[in-house]
């Protein structure tokens, strides 16, 4: 079963800030990722990086 997730983020510079949620509160996870380019390739991948690290820690998947 899949859960829901819900999250904020924000970036500072040179810092991505990503959070997420499951929907029924139980669980969090909070990443902070230092480095910042201006290559917009780079920065999908991070991205893309981040929230499936944090799909992989709120619903295992």
């Amino acid at each position: 079963m899949r859960r829901s997730r819900w999250g904020h983020h924000g970036d500072l510079e040179g810092t991505f800030v990503r959070t997420g949620f499951t929907a029924d509160g139980e669980r969090s996870v909070v990443l902070t990722v230092n480095g910042r380019t201006t290559d917009e390739t780079q920065l999908l991948r991070t991205e893309k990086a981040l929230q499936g690290l944090i799909d992989k820690m709120l619903c295992g998947r």
